[in-house]
Formats: structure tokens, sequence, C-alpha cells
């Protein structure tokens, strides 16, 4: 049984290595290229529809594939639970923790555009560029970890 177990965890820890570093070289691939040809629309211009569906899926599948998000939950919830607790009270409990997660990530949505619009494309480029290295670092450095 620890043998699977162990066998599980390396996997995953694999996985997450190359899952960090795929976003990495992705995260540097788009610094390199800049703007998307002559016909991008502007930094400030307004998302289209299609473009922010797929933001909108994006963010919602890293963070319901994010560990760090599961164990965030599975380690402060149960904190607030009662034995004998109601379906409903747990309901509601979930339902504030996702309200609360929900408003944090559109005020630092909403933040990050604005200092997009603000510093430009160039900073954008420049700040793709380190997260993609940082990015690679820890996938390289997760891969190679002992534990």
């Amino acid at each position: 049984l620890l043998g699977a177990s162990v066998a599980a965890f390396t996997v995953m820890k694999l996985a997450g290595a190359v899952y960090l570093t795929a976003l990495g070289l992705r995260s540097l691939v788009a610094a390199a290229r800049g703007p998307r040809g002559r016909g991008a629309p502007p930094v400030s211009s307004p998302r289209t529809s299609s473009a922010a569906d797929r933001a909108f899926w994006q963010g919602l599948f890293n963070n319901l594939l994010n560990p760090k998000a599961a164990v965030i939950f599975l380690s402060i919830v149960p904190q607030f639970v009662r034995h004998g607790d109601s379906a409903e009270r747990l309901l509601v409990m979930v339902a504030v923790f996702a309200l609360l997660t929900l408003g944090w990530l559109h005020v630092y949505g909403a933040a990050v555009a604005q200092a997009g619009r603000y510093f430009g494309p160039r900073v954008q480029r420049g700040l793709s560029a380190l997260a993609g290295t940082v990015m690679i670092g820890l996938g390289v450095r997760l891969a190679f970890e002992r534990r």
C-alpha cells in the first residue's frame, strides 16, 4: 500500500512539473511574440465574448484542478463543521467560501487589467517572460525534488 501511494505521489509530482513547465514555456513564447500582429486590439479595448468565455473556462479549470485550492478548502472548512450540522448549513458555508473566492479573484483581475492598461504592452511582455521563467524553474525544481 505504501509503495502504491509513493508511486501515485511521484506521478502527480511529475505531472505537476510538466504542467508548470508547459505553462512557463507558453508564457515565454507569448512574451517573445508580443502583440498578436498588426490588427491586434490595444490593451485597453474591451474583451470579445469568446475571449471572455475562454478566460472564464480557463480560470475555472485552473482553480478546480489546482491542488492548493483543494488543500486550503479541505483544511479550512472542516474547522467550521460541527457534528450534526445540516446539509443546508454546509451548503451555505461552501457557497460563502465560493463567493469570497470569486470576489477576491474579480478584484485581483481588475487590478491586473488596470495595471496592464497603465503600464502598457512592454511591461506586460516583461512580466510574462518573468512569470514564464519562474514557472519553468519551479517545474524543474519540482521534478527533481526528492520528497
